[in-house]
This record gives C-alpha cells, structure tokens and sequence, in this order.
C-alpha cells in the first residue's frame, strides 16, 4: 500500500532559529521575527538561540518560557479557511483557486511546439481549477486538495449531470467535509481496513492517499477506479506509469481507422473531455491534466501540483482568459445561456493560435510562455527512485445504483505490472 505523503516544501529559513516560514505570508514573518526582537530585548543576559522561544529552537534542550511559546503559537498559527468554491456558486473563486489555466498551458504548449520543442501534447477538460494549499493545511492538505480540484471538475462536465448533486448533498466538498464524509463511510462499512488504520480522521491533520479519496467517491456513488503499479521487479522505470497515462489522455481512435494515419492527421496539441486524474506514490500525490513528448520522445507529465502556489502574475493571465463576468465584475454562471457554452467560446477566441495565426492576445503577450510550462511540468527524472504508484481516475459513467455502491464497501484496485 503507498502511504499518504506530506507536500512537498522549499525552505525559507529563519535567520534566528532556522524555522522554516516558506509556509507563512509576509505579515506572519514579521511577526515571527518580532517575537524574536520583542524576546531578547526582555533576556539582556543572554544573546543566544538557547533562549527563544521553544517552538523556535532547534535541537535546544531548554525548556524556557512557555509562556512566550503559547503567545508565538497563537499569533503564527494559520487561519483556517476552510472554503470550496465551483463554478456555479458565482462570485469571487478564493485567491488559493486559479481559473483559466488549461487554455493558457494550451497557448504555451503550442508555442513549444513552433520552436520544435515537443512533437506533441493533450490536456484534461479545459475548464479544470487549480487548488493549491493554504498555510493552514499546507504540512498535510495534499490529498484533500486533489479531491476538490476532482470535484470542481467533476460538478462542472456537462457528460454526467448527476455527478453535481452526488458530490454536493448533504453538505458541498471541503477538507473538513471530506474528513466526515470519509468517517460517516466507515460508520457504513466501508473500508474497514483505512478505519482501523486511521481511527479518527475529523478534525485531525493526518494525511490520505488515493484509497481514501476512492472511498469518498463512491460513497458518495461516483464511479471512480484504482490502479495499481508496482514496478520493483521492472527495469523500465516508470515507463508503464508514463504510457497509461499518455493513453488515457490520447483521443480514440475510431474502429477501422489506422492509429499511426490518425496521429499524423490530428492536431499536435489537443483539450480533451478527461477529467483530471490523481497520481499517488510514496513522497507525493498531485492531480495530472495532461502529458507532453518533447523532441527527443520523452514523456513529461503535466500536473496542477497542490504543494505548490500559483504566482500572482500567472493567476491574474489566466483569470483574465477566463473572464466570465457579470457588469458588477463577479463571476456568475450564465442563467440564460450555459456558463460552459459561454466561457468555451470566449477562451478559444482568446487562445488558440490556429485561430489568430500564431499571434498572441492581448491578455496572454507578456507570458513567458517556456517559464509557465516549467512550473506545470514534471520529467520521469521524478518518478525514477519510486517503485510504487496509484493512479484514480473516473470513467466517467453512469452514478453507481445503490446495489453497486454497496457492493464496493472493500477498496479494489487494477494492479499494472
């Protein structure tokens, strides 16, 4: 079984105790280090790390004031928002959810493609949003987050309308509604297995995997599937990973045709109906929205990574290119025409080049479009000291009846060699 992991982190180290802050906004760190200031102009006697705060020292075998350690850990703890937000709620999305940015990676995809960088690429559903962590969850939230990312997708496709009402009743997706929904299954019988395991999971920082998510889905009665690979006794690496999902993000190929006369017809970079899919393994999970083969036929993966924070400048071009308002400048949801029909037109008149003859619009022009794609795309280079990976996805049928949903209380898998 691949264990849930934490999120990956870059250090922003304190110059005072070496805490990590990459975590904390710009108003958090100054407060850190005034705890700092504050603290030693209170202790004369002493200039020393040994003295600060305890949850500020590293490897201090001090116990010293805890008094100023609860006062640190009440001012720096992160608020908790806890807010899911899709595309029909209307209003503005929260700054930690990005619109737009499939037909953005769309544009710089083709640009790659002019500079004979990549031969070629397909992306998942284009209206798919991404979710990063906030700092309140951002040492565990991984796996919740590719569970709303799943779910905004999954209340917007037009292909299974149902999904909507499943995933939204009796309360909207959240971390927080997730941890009960998980627990209100186990009440059920379902995974007994991550119960005994887990315990508790309301309220709780602990991480979930894959598994987890599978048990939500169809509670829920989602139609959802696991696949396993487990390539230790493999020499390819993660190729058979790689391949699966360059399959399952590659348009079909209609019975009769000949698949290589297809591919050399179809265009080089394509927006398919998939949803977004969740990779798991050991150290990480992310959401993948698609694959690119470069030049030299490597496969890259690109994913909408929920460890990581989309920039300012990247979230404000790609909120542009999907901008859906109303004349009070809020985001509505297209009462009188269907928000898909409007937004789906608006983003293909802003950005595919075959339309504009390889000109870039206003909104996109000053994108450095090579720098966008390395902050979405991940080489196998990152997947060839793992072994063991999990894959969910959604096929994309019809909701499971009642029988079938009690029918899938023990977690199944599709194990890939």
């Amino acid at each position: 079984m691949i264990s849930p992991s934490p999120p990956y982190c870059e250090d922003l180290k304190c110059g005072f105790c070496d805490s990590n802050l990459q975590l904390y906004t710009v108003p958090q760190r100054e407060q850190h280090y005034e705890i700092h200031f504050v603290h030693q102009a209170g202790n004369t006697n002493s200039s020393t790390s040994s003295e600060l705060p305890v949850k500020y020292v590293v490897n201090s075998h001090q116990r010293k004031d805890k008094k100023w350690a609860r006062k640190a850990k009440s001012i720096l703890q992160p608020a908790e928002t806890d807010i899911f937000w899709h595309l029909a709620d209307g209003g503005d999305p929260p700054p930690c959810y990005t619109l737009g940015l499939i037909p953005l990676l769309r544009q710089a995809l083709w640009k790659a493609h002019s500079r004979g960088e990549l031969r070629r690429a397909a992306l998942c559903y284009e209206r798919a949003v991404h979710v990063s962590r906030e700092p309140w969850d951002s040492m565990w939230g991984c796996g919740y987050r590719n569970f709303l990312m799943s779910c905004i997708a999954l209340m917007d496709q037009p292909f299974q309308k149902a999904y909507s009402a499943l995933l939204s009743s009796p309360v909207h997706p959240s971390i927080r509604n997730l941890q009960c929904c998980i627990e209100d299954a186990w009440a059920a019988g379902f995974d007994e297995i991550g119960a005994k395991q887990l315990k508790k999971l309301v309220g709780t920082k602990k991480w979930i995997g894959t598994g987890d998510l599978w048990v939500a889905f169809v509670f829920r009665g989602i139609p959802v599937e696991l696949v396993d690979f487990d390539l230790r006794q493999k020499n390819n690496g993660p190729k058979a990973v790689l391949d699966w999902i360059v399959n399952y993000f590659t348009p079909s190929v209609a019975l009769g045709t000949d698949v290589n006369d297809a591919l050399s017809k179809a265009s080089p970079i394509v927006t398919t109906e998939r949803m977004p899919l969740v990779l798991q393994y050991n150290g990480h999970s992310r959401t993948i929205i698609g694959y690119q083969i470069n030049k030299k036929g490597q496969t890259c993966l690109l994913t909408f990574d929920p460890s990581r924070v989309v920039s300012a400048e990247v979230r404000k071009t790609a909120m542009q290119c999907f901008n859906f308002t109303d004349s009070s400048g809020s985001w509505t949801t297209g009462q009188k025409r269907g928000a898909s029909e409007i937004l789906s037109t608006r983003i293909q008149k802003c950005m595919k080049p075959e339309e504009t003859n390889g000109t870039e619009s206003s909104t996109t022009k000053e994108v450095d479009f090579k720098d966008l794609l390395k902050r979405f795309i991940v080489d196998d280079k990152a997947f060839r000291s793992k072994d063991q990976y999990q894959i969910l996805y959604f096929p994309m049928t019809n909701p499971l009846t009642e029988s079938e949903r009690l029918g899938r209380k023990i977690v199944t898998s599709t194990k890939m060699g």
